[in-house]
Order: C-alpha cells, then structure tokens, then sequence
C-alpha cells in the first residue's frame, strides 16, 4: 500500500511524495531495501528539497583533500582491500564508536541494501553527513550535542522561520522538539541523494582522477622555486643530537626579537626551564647556549643518583623523587606510596618520561 507522508508545522506545509510502506509480518528483523533511485521528491512549503538544501549551505562536493582523507580512512577499515566494507569488517570488526554506531554508519552507506559498502558508497555517505552535521551542530546554541526546536529556528540560515520551521519538524522524526545527529541524520541523508546512481558515477570518476593525479608526472620538470619555507645550512643541521641553537631559534622565535616565550618554545618543558636561570619566563640567545654548554648539549636531563642495590617492593620514602636505577637491567623509579619500587623492562617509555621534564609529582606515579 502507498502512502504520502504529511509533516504540519502550524499548517500542513511539508509533503513529501513517497513510500511504498509494506511491513514485515509479525516477530521478523526487517530486511535492508535499496534506496529508491531516483528518489522521490520532496517539497517544504512550496519549495524544491535541492533548493532547500541549498539555501542551508549544502554544497554535497568535497575537496581534492577530503576525498583523500575519507579514502584513507576507508582503507584502513578494509583489511583484505578488496575495495569494499563487509559487515564484520566494518560493524563487527570496527574500532571506533559503539557496534550500534557502527551498524547504523554501514546501513546508511549501503545505497543499494548488498550487504556490502563500496568506495563510492563510502564517501558519497561522508560528504553527505560531514556537511549535515556542520550546519546542524552550528545551530546547537548550548553546545550540549542536541538541537532543539528554538535553536534551529533563530540559528538556521533559513531566513523565512516558517519554513526554518517546517524543516525541523521533518527532521525530528520523534517529534519531542529535540534531534540528535543519528536522528535527522537518517532525513538529510535521503534528502541529499535525489539520484546516488549518479551521485555514485561521479565520485568514482573523482576517484579516478585523484589516483592518477597521485603518479609523478615525468614529463614536468622539479620546480626549483623556493617553498618558503626556512634554508636549512648544512652547520646547522643536527648530527644526531638536538637542533642548534641558530635552529631552534630561527624554528621557534616567530617575531624574530631574539627572545622565546613559552608560548613559543615547542621543546621539552625542562630545557625552558633549566634555561631560564632568571624565571622571567623568556630564554634568550645567551640563556639557550650557556645550559647547552653546561650540559655538554645533550638533549636530556641528567639522571638523579639513587641507591643502586634495592630490593623489590621496599618502601621508597628515604629516596628523593624521581630516582632511577638499574636493578638487573631494568629500568625502574621510585614512588613514594604503598606501591614502592617498580621495577620495568621499559626503557622506552622512562626516556619518553624524561624528554617531557621528567616524572609525575603525584605519590603514586607509575610508569604504564
């Protein structure tokens, strides 16, 4: 049986010409049906859906950039590359969000109800519910994730608040003058594919265009103009250890008065502080090379002595924080709390500790 779905605000003001409702018999899963293509129209008060979309800003494009990025993500999530989501890829196997969320993503890409998302599929479903999801989060006043009736309406770009109006009620398909991004997502995405056959066509003929864009052009020569970025000379160039000074600043000292802020400074916090020996909180030129030279321009700070012959489990409090030692070869630290000495085989993750000005002042730090 054919319905027309009638949506009133104040006024019947939205029809929207479609959809064959059949329902599965009693106690059966609904199974996935393909999108209509093309797809119904739809018009709100008196207005075209497309040009409605417009007016709210959609443009339903992505640059050059963003398809690479969507793709990038896509692959990451396609472990055998066979250029398409299953299912236990994507839902059961996916690592982001909530299995739920994941279903729901899945479904709404699945343009054609196979059981499978394409590339294509894919990204024609990012570019829709990025863009949806930019002009609708902007009306979000409070910012708490959820848009209500009054938010949209005074916060849409939709000058004429009837029709501002009207567009909510189709999106808040629960009508508790509430939508969530799952909720209206559902409409916009319906709303923004009038033919994703086509919509389809063109996204792949995009993607082909970009892998080709991706090979080298050998017949164009390497531009010899400069990037504008800073030259690096080959004295200033670190063999090993940390930047220069001249290259540190010429980095960092982004208004070029000789000075860095911490602001500035994009170093380990211990370097800043160990150079500013008069805590005004700048270190100049002279302050940078005098701690290199006091500390033999190593780039990470001097391990405080400890007691080398520690048994497992005593009790830390006669050491000063933070202390490391060697016990067997493995690298260890000492907290002052029920935990005692802890000893690791990390090596890795005490140096990364250290580049970060050292270890937690909390009792009971530990290194995961």
């Amino acid at each position: 049986m054919t319905r027309i779905r009638v949506f009133v605000s104040g006024a019947v003001c939205l029809l929207v010409f479609a959809a064959a409702l059949s329902g599965p018999p009693a106690g059966t899963t609904p199974k996935a049906k393909p999108r209509k293509c093309p797809a119904d129209k739809v018009a709100i008060c008196g207005q075209d859906i497309a040009r409605v979309l417009a007016m709210l800003g959609a443009k339903r494009q992505a640059s050059d950039n963003q398809i690479r990025s969507y793709m990038a993500h896509f692959d990451r999530s396609d472990p055998n590359r066979d250029g398409k989501h299953s299912r236990a890829e994507y839902v059961d196997g996916g690592k982001f969000m909530n299995p739920r969320a994941r279903a729901g993503i899945f479904g709404a890409a699945d343009n054609n109800a196979d059981g499978t998302v394409t590339r294509t599929e894919y990204l024609l479903n990012r570019i829709i519910t990025d863009e949806a999801k930019a002009i609708v989060q902007r009306t979000d006043a409070d910012k708490n994730g959820k848009v209500t009736r009054d938010e949209f309406v005074k916060g849409s770009p939709l000058k004429e608040k009837t029709l501002a109006a009207a567009v909510y009620d189709a999106l808040d398909t629960s009508g508790d003058k509430v939508i969530t991004i799952p909720e209206y997502l559902r409409v916009w995405g319906s709303w923004a594919r009038p033919n994703y056959k086509a919509q389809e066509a063109e996204l792949s003929k995009r993607l082909a265009k970009l892998g080709k864009d991706k090979k080298p052009d050998k017949s164009k020569k390497r531009s010899t103009k400069p990037s504008g970025k800073p030259v690096v000379k080959p004295s200033e160039k670190p063999s090993g250890g940390p930047p220069s000074v001249d290259r540190v600043f010429k980095i960092m000292d982004g208004d070029k008065d000789g000075k860095l802020t911490k602001a500035e400074f994009r170093g380990p916090k211990f370097v800043f502080d160990g150079a500013d020996k008069n805590k005004d909180g700048i270190v100049t030129r002279k302050e940078l090379e005098t701690f290199r030279a006091a500390r033999g321009d190593k780039s990470k700070p001097k391990r405080k002595p400890g007691k080398p012959h520690v048994k497992i489990g005593q009790a830390a409090t006669d050491f000063e924080l933070p202390v490391l030692v060697d016990l067997d070869g493995k690298a260890a630290f000492y907290s002052k709390g029920p935990w005692g000495v802890q000893p690791k085989k990390a090596g890795a993750v005490i140096e990364k500790l250290l580049e970060k000005g050292g270890f937690p002042e909390s009792a009971n730090a530990r290194a995961t």
